[in-house]
């Protein structure tokens, strides 16, 4: 089984309207239904063909370990990394995606956008 670090998904449901993370942030997610959370930074981009994956929002993620075992089509949960009942607590859930690629493919495609995005000059 291969080991991955960097995660796309799609078909993204947000409900953290108030915490839209534009900007990489620190958030926990979780891809397994008793899996543990797992540390990660998350950003999310509109509209997903940005991100090279379906209509929609898309959620890119970095995960601070390696996960095995991720496969296309499992269900991704982000939660708030923060101290439970903040805003951002790790007892929120701030949206939910299906992993789209993950491995080799999403961390080029990731290293990709955020060069774009850091060759657009800050005032457009």
């Amino acid at each position: 089984m291969l080991s991955v670090r960097e995660v796309i998904a799609d078909d993204v449901v947000w409900l953290a309207q108030d915490l839209p993370l534009e900007e990489w942030a620190a958030a926990q997610v979780q891809v397994r239904a008793h899996g543990d959370p797992l540390p990660a930074q998350v950003r999310r981009v509109a509209p997903a063909a940005e991100a090279g994956v379906d209509d929609g929002d898309a959620i890119l993620v970095r995960l601070a370990e390696p996960l095995r075992g991720l496969a296309s089509g499992q269900s991704l949960v982000v939660f708030g990394a923060g101290e439970p009942g903040a805003v951002d607590g790790a007892d929120r859930v701030l949206g939910q995606g299906t992993v789209a690629v993950s491995g080799r493919g999403a961390a080029a495609r990731i290293a990709e956008l955020d060069q774009a995005r850091e060759a657009v000059p800050a005032h457009a």
